[in-house]
């Protein structure tokens, strides 16, 4: 088997550990993809007519942006959250997922269950999930970048907010902006601006699920010239509002 983890960057947004007799939500939509890993008790996903049970030791993998129901008959105990693979220069490899991924015996129940280092654990079952989705793989150049390439991705990184230009990023690196614009859509498949704007709003949901602040404090964070913009890009992204994007992680 191929050894991706020299080529891919596995980032945990968050972790939670869940138990509940009261798990049911209908027509519920993901924000970004999730993991759960069935510790104890039953419960059920119904996606597009196909229903998966959930069963103890078993690692289920949820899309995002597809509707689904969850529910339970008795209790659901579960370790569960939200991740990405990212690939260079930086694009998320599972947030092209349109399936529920069931993947069999990942772990022993008991043993992720008393551990108290439950994120590695969690790591380890997530790389698991890679031989699922060789043909997403395929899609992608996952060479190292080159020098320019990686010049380019480090400046970003460190200047990613609501300013970023396409203009600032060209005069870093030493080319025009029409240049660099079409280089990079030629060899990555995406605009470079559409790039910018996935990886700023990367950041900005893993920021908002775990920073209890003011969405104006948010914007502010992010350099956006106002709250109104702010929440227009966070709805044109997601389409949702920040409020209906944490109303959808309450499992």
């Amino acid at each position: 088997m191929i050894n991706y983890s020299d080529k891919l960057r596995l980032q945990l947004d968050f972790i939670k550990y869940y138990k509940s007799s009261q798990w049911s939500y209908q027509g519920i939509k993901q924000s970004s993809t999730i993991f759960y890993l069935i510790l104890d008790g039953q419960g059920t996903i119904d996606f597009c007519g196909q229903e998966f049970d959930l069963n103890p030791g078993n690692m289920y993998v949820l899309p995002a942006g597809l509707e689904m129901n969850l529910n339970t008959a008795m209790y659901i105990e579960k370790v569960w959250g939200s991740f990405r693979f990212i690939i260079p220069p930086g694009f998320d490899l599972v947030h092209k997922l349109e399936k529920v991924y069931e993947i069999k015996k990942v772990f022993d129940p008991k043993v992720l269950k008393d551990c108290e280092y439950k994120a590695a654990h969690a790591r380890s079952c997530l790389w698991q999930f890679i031989p699922h989705i060789q043909d997403l793989l395929c899609e992608y150049d996952l060479s190292i970048p080159s020098p320019r390439d990686q010049k380019l991705i480090n400046y970003i990184n460190k200047n990613l907010d609501a300013q970023l230009r396409v203009q600032d990023i060209a005069r870093h690196v030493g080319m025009s902006h029409e240049a660099l614009s079409r280089d990079f859509k030629k060899k990555y498949k995406l605009n470079l601006k559409q790039y910018i704007n996935q990886r700023l709003n990367q950041e900005i949901c893993t920021f908002i699920k775990n920073e209890n602040r003011k969405y104006h404090h948010i914007a502010k964070e992010f350099n956006f010239a106002d709250e109104a913009y702010f929440y227009q890009f966070f709805k044109r992204m997601n389409q949702c509002t920040p409020t209906e994007y944490l109303a959808n992680y309450p499992y």
